[in-house]
């Protein structure tokens, strides 16, 4: 998301660079915590068209959520529910 450091500075943030790492670091480490709980999840159970429904639209929400927010805290949460989300997005393919 090419527009995260505009943004914050925008919010009058410094060290931009770092926060923005840790938004990555947010998103990464909310795919890595579900990827293992969802993967068994679909292993165990066929049915994937509702977890895929739901994480679609959690998904959505987040983004929303991103897009409003002011709060850096909140954004880094945003960020955590879009890698749980996209865990289950492209593990349940």
């Amino acid at each position: 998301m090419p527009v995260i450091p505009f943004r914050l500075q925008e919010f009058g943030h410094t060290r931009v660079a770092a926060l923005t790492s840790f938004m990555l670091c947010g998103f990464s480490g909310g795919a890595f915590v579900a990827a293992f709980p969802v993967a068994y999840f679909f292993h165990k159970y066929p049915y994937r068209l509702g977890p895929l429904v739901i994480s679609t639209l959690f998904m959505e929400l987040s983004f929303v959520l991103f897009m409003l927010v002011d709060n850096y805290g909140c954004m880094v949460f945003a960020r955590v529910i879009q890698g749980v989300c996209s865990t289950t997005v492209w593990t349940g393919e």
